[in-house]
């Protein structure tokens, strides 16, 4: 089925092969950094016993880490920073980070909880892993029957030539209606921009979480 073509638009500075190779590569780069800090710091708590505080006049039972006290106010609005302006500079390239960031955060935490359940004990653990899971995984599993193809290698390739979609619904999450503007499908997608689109996502993914964990480290 072909998909209402976008409105005649202005190309602005950021549009671009370039643009949107950094859009993707940088996306994914800063997501699962800020992504990997969050998660430390709250495995952290969790092996402190589930909570801990940090300054004010009284005495504190548990004392937070350092880490945890300089990464918790902040990696969470970086964190959703960088899934916006990825997918604002992606414009349909590569892996899409938002269709994926949502089930891989949530995803994140629910397994990180289970496995402290595993080590530190706490049927709480358990239950509160189990409802990460539960925000993570029907969202991701709504993406990809969307459409498979948009959900690995995204929608457009380096020309924002929208792929033609063979399967999925292209249906919108929360909506009773298809969006109004979508990719035009003008091109069939090839493994040349499966690779390509890959190559601009995964390694970088791969390096943020690197650097959040040993940044997570540097920090104490």
């Amino acid at each position: 089925m072909t998909e209402p073509q976008n409105p005649t638009v202005t190309p602005s500075r950021t549009d671009g092969p370039v643009w949107r190779i950094a859009g993707a590569a940088g996306g994914w780069l800063l997501f699962t950094f800020f992504t990997t800090l969050f998660l430390r710091a709250a495995l952290a708590v969790l092996f402190l016993g589930g909570y801990c505080a940090s300054g004010g006049p009284y005495v504190i039972a548990v004392e937070c880490p350092r880490a945890v006290v300089f990464v918790v106010p902040w990696s969470i609005f970086l964190t959703l920073a960088a899934v916006f302006a990825g997918t604002v500079l992606q414009r349909g390239f590569g892996t899409p980070l938002l269709s994926w960031a949502w089930g891989l955060a949530f995803g994140a935490l629910g397994i990180g909880s289970i496995v402290g359940g595993v080590i530190a004990g706490g049927v709480w653990n358990f239950i509160g892993g189990a409802m990460f899971l539960l925000f993570s995984i029907p969202v991701l599993v709504f993406e990809f029957r969307q459409s498979p193809l948009r959900f690995f290698i995204g929608a457009t390739n380096l020309r924002e030539q929208g792929f033609i979609v063979r399967t999925g619904g292209l249906k919108r999450m929360f909506r009773r209606k298809p969006s109004k503007q979508d990719y035009v499908q003008e091109v069939e997608a090839t493994v040349a921009n499966g690779v390509i689109a890959l190559l601009s996502t995964i390694p970088f993914a791969v390096l943020g979480a690197w650097l959040g964990w040993v940044t997570f480290d540097a920090l104490g």
